[in-house]
């Protein structure tokens, strides 16, 4: 049992869906992997960079298949990021501003049933595609350039008060809270832990089967890029360094993509935080939850 006072279990309605998620494997993988070994013998530069393209590049752009009230209502914009243009959605409400970061290969129009309830609460609420998601241009991208769009966002909508988050968005908000200097959000939910970078660099170590020499260089642009190493580039590792932030997470015990010891160790080390662990929901499903949006709305109406 966990007996640690910021980590509580919550009770939730039992969903029908089925929570495992079953990640898209690369088409030809068989070949890409004997490619990989072979030039790793010839051009191991080459496939340093190739590989970590791989890994930054989203397998899937995700899309809505059918239309509501809520993306009828939404008011587009188009943020200049370098060379690339990033949608933004912004739903009119009060003065109060947050934002919505998604996860890997999703968007951020996945938040929107939370939207209604901001509003409620005097929020007007904008969502970020990132770079090479949604409706936003790009082919890859990373931590580092998601927290610099954000930041970039913060300039032209913001500041916000608050930041939703699902997954790898919460890495980037993190990144941003720490790293760009003049940028801060107060109040943060996440709902689910993304992967610690270790853990989905080793998952694509394993699906590549690339060469031991490899992975040192592969890992020192990742460091180069961001500043981290790969065992401290994760949410657990950033939260030690927040300041005046108030956390509320929560996590699935049955997610199948992020164990839930992730979310317990950024809860440990995040002393201003609460989270809340679920059954049951998986991955994905947590935003769906009305207990997950009641505990939301009550949290936030306590902070006001």
């Amino acid at each position: 049992m966990i007996k640690v006072s910021n980590i509580e279990y919550l009770d939730t309605a039992a969903t029908t869906a089925n929570t495992h998620v079953s990640l898209k494997r690369p088409s030809g993988v068989f070949f890409i992997r004997l490619f990989f070994t072979a030039a790793a013998i010839i051009a191991p530069r080459w496939v340093k960079h190739k590989a970590l393209e791989l890994f930054l590049k989203p397998r899937v752009r995700a899309k809505h298949a059918v239309s509501d009230e809520l993306l009828n209502k939404v008011v587009r914009h188009d943020l200049a990021f370098d060379d690339k243009s990033i949608r933004v959605y912004e739903w009119k409400g009060g003065d109060k501003k947050a934002v919505m970061l998604h996860g890997w290969e999703s968007r951020a129009t996945a938040l929107r049933v939370i939207v209604p309830h901001l509003i409620k609460l005097g929020y007007t609420v904008y969502g970020i595609d990132a770079p090479a998601h949604g409706e936003s241009e790009g082919k890859t991208t990373n931590v580092k350039e998601y927290a610099n769009v954000l930041a970039a966002a913060t300039n032209v909508f913001g500041p916000f008060d608050l930041a939703v988050t699902h997954s790898f968005g919460a890495l980037a908000a993190s990144y941003a809270n720490v790293e760009i200097p003049g940028f801060h959000i107060s109040k943060q939910i996440m709902l689910a832990q993304p992967a610690t970078t270790r853990f989905a660099l080793e998952g694509m170590y394993k699906l590549l089967k690339l060469n031991d020499s490899i992975k040192p260089g592969i890992e020192k642009v990742i460091h180069d890029v961001s500043g981290y190493a790969v065992n401290d580039l994760n949410v657990a590792n950033l939260s030690k360094h927040f300041n005046n932030t108030r956390g509320l997470l929560f996590h699935d015990e049955n997610d199948n993509l992020v164990p839930v010891s992730t979310a317990i160790e950024v809860a440990k080390n995040w002393e201003d935080s609460q989270l809340y662990i679920t059954k049951g929901l998986g991955h994905y499903r947590l935003i769906k939850s009305k207990e997950v949006i009641n505990k939301i709305v009550e949290w936030l109406t306590s902070q006001a």
